[in-house]
């Protein structure tokens, strides 16, 4: 039997059976992008808010957050629209307003997929500045949920994220994540102009 030959219908088949796993795979990734691009349509601006009153605040005194928003404007679909592998999925922007200071901080995402069957798709946001990381999951077109840190294997895997100073410098950096009442923020869809 030769091995190293092949016959007329091999490489046929083998192309069609690699053609319909791409094809596949394709769909998959389709098919996990939806909820995403659902809360972030391609070439849609968008903006994203939670704001505290003051009543809330005095109740999670670990809290320091007093408005998160996330934005997708001109500057941030610049970012997705580069032409290189670095380019994010998503380009956002975190404006934060503490308790005592207001930051920015602008985010390249990611789209994730664990894979697992009640699991749904989310983006992985680093800041571009190599402060850390956000995790945003698409509650539907009209609301995220931004988190920081996490459960792995049962057990919390602490986080932050720094936002605001200049890349080059830490001074006035604004971290969260450290303290537990600023991990997870419900944020839902707002007009632009409330992120402007």
């Amino acid at each position: 039997m030769d091995h190293g030959t092949l016959r007329p219908g091999q490489l046929a088949s083998g192309l069609s059976a690699l053609l319909l796993l791409t094809q596949m795979a394709g769909a998959q990734e389709v098919a996990e992008m939806k909820p995403i691009r659902a809360a972030f349509p391609i070439q849609q601006q968008g903006c994203f808010v939670r704001a505290y009153d003051a009543s809330h605040l005095a109740a999670n005194p670990n809290q320091s957050v007093r408005r998160i928003r996330l934005a997708r404007l001109a500057p941030e679909q610049k970012r997705e629209a580069l032409d290189s592998p670095g380019a994010p999925t998503i380009g956002l922007r975190l404006l934060l307003r503490t308790r005592t200071s207001v930051s920015t901080e602008a985010l390249d995402c990611e789209a994730r997929y664990d894979g697992a069957a009640a699991a749904q798709p989310y983006l992985t946001c680093r800041s571009t500045c190599n402060r850390g990381s956000i995790d945003l999951t698409p509650l539907g077109p009209d609301s995220v949920r931004l988190t920081i840190g996490g459960v792995a294997s049962g057990r919390f895997i602490p986080d932050a994220i720094g936002v605001g100073g200049t890349c080059a410098l830490d001074t006035g950096v604004i971290w969260l994540g450290d303290r537990e009442g600023d991990r997870s923020f419900l944020l839902a869809r707002a007009g632009l102009e409330m992120c402007r």
